[in-house]
């Protein structure tokens, strides 16, 4: 097998991993640039980190055959392509596809105040559902979702990644996993079994929040977390409210959020159903007779607010959304990319 990796010329270091790194490398054969995952089979094995040496749940075994699975049924367009497998001299070189613009959370957050458009925002959460529709239909749930776990190429394609947390999709969990801002209420809740295709969905609703809004909706989703208790208690809409963010999403949107983050998992939609609603199928929201009149609408509230009062009011709700999303984007890069690893390691049942 250590013949196939002369195929490839190492470029450059791109990011250290779990259990090794990630390196951009050169096919030869091609010219194609691809990224080969490069794993210590000994640390995999025992599960405990590189860099710290800590515990950890992630399953390279699992993933593998998650990615073996996914391409013997023809791969999916915003699913992670996986090229090649090489065994050698204790390490496993998994080759991917290269996504040249990185991870979604990097364009995000160095987007202008943090956050997309609604068209783009409404394109990555399509490509992102469609990418966990296929991987649900196939017999797996992610249990990772979140904007470090997408990757992005230029042609504006978002291909869903980092596949060792998952579990099978119709069994039911009772693992804590994931980064902490994503995770659904019932994941964080105690002596609680779940249902992980629901689990990806609230952290998907996540991941659309963040985008509209430049800033995640709640540090931890339980009881003990102000914005999570207005969420269960009057939906998320009534924290957008309160955040002076309406202007940011449409009722349409609004609808969506309520639905995919619902702290009831027997309430909240299906992937299936978040690709069917008109806010992500364009049916009644993108469809081009919508876009005229709502560029009309546009037209008339800049007319609107080119008012001396409007103008001072909009300067001053710039200032303060601009100090709200540095703060927020400060404590997701700081907690948000932190996996949990929780002590039990119950299997899903």
């Amino acid at each position: 097998m250590g013949d196939k990796l002369e195929n490839y010329v190492i470029e450059k270091r791109l990011a250290s991993a779990l259990f090794g790194d990630v390196l951009l490398c050169t096919y030869k054969p091609t010219g194609e640039k691809v990224a080969v995952k490069r794993i210590l089979r000994s640390a995999a094995k025992a599960q405990r980190t590189l860099v710290s040496d800590k515990k950890v749940r992630e399953d390279v075994d699992l993933e593998l055959t998650i990615y073996r699975t996914l391409k013997s049924v023809g791969g999916h367009a915003n699913i992670l392509s996986l090229r090649e497998e090489i065994e050698f001299d204790g390490y496993l070189y998994i080759v991917f596809d290269f996504c040249d613009l990185g991870e979604l959370y990097e364009v995000v957050s160095n987007s202008e105040k943090a956050k997309l458009s609604i068209a783009k925002s409404v394109k990555y959460t399509q490509q992102i559902a469609q990418g966990v529709e296929f991987l649900h239909k196939h017999g797996y749930a992610h249990r990772d979702l979140s904007l470090e776990n997408v990757l992005l190429t230029s042609d504006d394609n978002c291909h869903v990644c980092d596949f060792g947390l998952a579990a099978v999709a119709n069994k039911r969990c009772s693992e804590t996993v994931g980064k902490m801002f994503y995770m659904a209420p019932e994941v964080l809740a105690e002596d609680v079994s779940y249902d992980p295709k629901k689990a990806d969905v609230w952290s998907l609703g996540v991941m659309l929040f963040i985008m509209l809004t430049g800033a995640p909706p709640v540090e931890r989703a339980d009881m003990s977390d102000k914005r999570f208790a207005l969420i269960a208690s009057n939906g998320v809409s009534d924290l957008i409210k309160r955040w002076d963010m309406t202007e940011d999403i449409s009722s349409l949107g609004m609808d969506l959020l309520e639905k995919m983050m619902n702290v009831d998992p027997t309430q909240r939609i299906s992937i299936t159903k978040v690709l069917e609603h008109p806010f992500i199928s364009g049916k009644s929201y993108f469809s081009q007779p919508t876009v005229a009149v709502s560029t009309v609408q546009i037209e008339k509230e800049k007319t609107l607010n080119n008012t001396p009062e409007n103008k001072d009011a909009a300067s001053t709700n710039a200032s303060k959304e601009s100090s709200f999303t540095k703060k927020a984007w400060q404590r997701l890069t700081r907690r948000g990319s932190k996996r949990i690893m929780a002590a039990s390691l119950a299997p899903c049942v």
